[in-house]
């Protein structure tokens, strides 16, 4: 079936967003913008002291093991750097759906994670372990690398609100006898901004089951949150159905 801009779909969505609705809700979102940059928000992360790194210099090289949870996915790969030639290369990978069953965030959750690095076949094919371990986190961090909240249906065990999360990854590594060293926990849109540097970017957009953004100004890295600016007065109707099949509404 052909779909075009006359089909009764495309007519609902559009009278979701008329004009009169759009336009309260650039109001609410430009006040959520300016709520996080006065830092008044228990969720923005302007708060974090920053670190200039210069990635021109770069000088990372031999094996490193990297871990990334998504709103959805958890993706771990073996990643193999040249620092000569600049060049690198996936040596294995894979990525895993996470049910919305399976998200919770407790200490069971990270030592699943450490048996994936272990058992999976496409990793014990590449050798052993790489020591360097570096993690993607597309949650917001406190400045100590604690997590401040999950949303995108997520729950996080009360136990892990007052530890950093490279501690509870080390632990549940070391819990199954294997010596690592978590080099760095930075958020998603952090990573991609850094990489997008490389190419002449000034700004990173990450479209996953949430949305964020990374602004690059002069030599400091700006990670607004666009997912987390709270609930909106006028949600539509799709918003109401997703509140309704998720475990924490407008999350």
């Amino acid at each position: 079936m052909t779909v075009d801009s006359d089909t009764l779909v495309i007519k609902r969505v559009r009278a979701s967003f008329e004009s009169s609705k759009v336009a309260h809700l650039d109001g609410l979102i430009l006040n959520q913008i300016e709520r996080a940059y006065s830092c008044d928000s228990p969720i923005s992360m302007l708060r974090m002291s920053g670190a200039s790194v210069d990635i021109t210099e770069t000088r990372t090289q031999g094996r490193h093991l990297c871990i990334e949870l998504g709103g959805s996915t958890l993706r771990i790969g073996i990643v193999e750097f040249h620092s000569d030639s600049g060049d690198f290369k996936m040596v294995a990978g894979k990525r895993w759906d996470i049910d919305e069953s399976l998200k919770l965030v407790n200490d069971e959750f990270f030592e699943d994670i450490v048996m994936k690095c272990i058992e999976d076949i496409d990793f014990k094919a590449a050798g052993e372990l790489p020591h360097s371990v570096c993690i993607t986190w597309s949650f917001p961090l406190d400045p100590k690398g604690r997590i401040i909240t999950m949303g995108k249906g997520w729950t996080l065990d009360k136990q892990l609100e007052t530890s950093p999360l490279h501690s509870v990854f080390k632990a549940a590594f070391d819990k199954h006898g294997v010596r690592v060293d978590v080099k760095r926990v930075v958020n998603d849109s952090i990573s991609l901004m850094m990489f997008a540097l490389t190419k002449g970017s000034n700004m990173a957009l990450v479209l996953g089951t949430g949305v964020n953004m990374c602004l690059a100004r002069d030599s400091t890295l700006y990670n607004v949150e666009l997912g987390f600016f709270g609930s909106l007065e006028q949600p539509t109707e799709y918003d109401l159905l997703l509140d309704e099949s998720v475990s924490v509404p407008t999350f």
